[in-house]
């Protein structure tokens, strides 16, 4: 499995419109490229930075997502409010996880645990 990390620097007092936005329209773009496994997405609401990380089968995957993942960062920060700070890309070499579908924020709700 392979991973890419980008960061934004967004404004705190729109993460949720970027939450909402983000589930309605980025999550069901990225299910259907090719090799896409999933996604995390942290933020801090105390500054409005967010760290995004997408999960890819493999490293061609992640190489064919490079364009739309171009379009999904940029979509991404404008709604933020902010830009994109760094791009990185990686390979997983463990994972493990309680709960494989924790699509659900700290708060039961939505895409950045609805706040």
């Amino acid at each position: 499995m392979f991973a890419r990390m980008f960061t934004i620097e967004g404004r705190r007092e729109q993460l949720d419109e970027f939450s909402r936005l983000g589930e309605e329209k980025v999550v069901p773009a990225l299910q259907r490229l090719d090799g896409f496994e999933g996604l995390l997405v942290l933020a801090n609401h105390q500054n409005g930075h967010m760290l995004i990380v997408t999960f890819w089968q493999s490293e061609e995957a992640m190489c064919g997502s490079e364009e739309a993942s171009h379009w999904f960062r940029a979509f991404g920060a404008k709604v933020a409010g902010g830009e994109v700070t760094g791009v990185e890309r990686y390979e997983v070499v463990y994972s493990e996880t309680e709960n494989n579908a924790a699509s659900v924020g700290a708060q039961g709700h939505g895409f950045l645990g609805g706040r």
